[in-house]
């Protein structure tokens, strides 16, 4: 559990799925985990870095329990609000995102089923 928490916070749901995300304008898909979600943004797990401020556009991959389909993906684009480093060794850090652009129904929908 991530120690930062804030009554001013839409209240984070944990989400574990696979993400795709990319630099905003990067030609290369990194490949990494979703730690939780909200309205507002995603916090995951990645190994390729991403600068503070920056734009960045992910994938999420929503298995079809969650959204009663088959496996489909949710595009979002955002802003990298927060950088922790979760593992020195392997370089591996939570990423921090607010969503800048995401399909508001298919949110709203996935987090009234986690």
């Amino acid at each position: 559990m991530w120690p930062y928490s804030s009554p001013l916070r839409p209240p984070r749901k944990k989400l574990h799925v696979s993400v795709r995300y990319r630099a905003e304008g990067d030609g290369h898909w990194h490949v990494g985990e979703t730690e939780n979600i909200s309205r507002t943004g995603l916090l995951f797990r990645a190994d390729a870095p991403l600068p503070l401020e920056g734009a960045v556009e992910i994938v999420l991959v929503l298995p079809g329990r969650l959204i009663d389909t088959t496996t489909a993906e949710l595009v979002c684009a955002g802003t990298v609000k927060r950088l922790i480093n979760v593992r020195e060794i392997e370089g591996q850090r939570a990423v921090g995102v607010e969503f800048r652009s995401i399909a508001g129904e298919t949110l709203e929908a996935l987090l009234s089923r986690i």
